[in-house]
């Protein structure tokens, strides 16, 4: 075991349980709408032939995992 300062046994991880319970906090609404949002404009100034938007949208493809690509018909 290492040394330094280990918590008390009744607050430590029982056995078989690990991490955080809870999970990680899920994405406020209101962010998820401003991320939406801002990819329907990067989207709207693709097709209108804006080529920073056009380079910008084959960034955020190039993130998105094969699969996925192929879900949304970006290929």
């Amino acid at each position: 075991m290492k040394s330094g300062r280990v918590p008390p046994q009744e607050n430590r991880f029982k056995k078989g349980q690990s991490g955080n319970p809870q999970g990680r906090p899920i994405m406020p609404e209101k962010a998820l709408f401003g991320l939406t949002m801002a990819l329907l404009i990067i989207l709207l100034k693709a097709y209108r032939k804006d080529k920073q938007a056009q380079k910008t949208l084959l960034e955020i493809k190039r993130l998105l995992p094969r699969q996925s690509a192929r879900e949304y018909h970006c290929e």
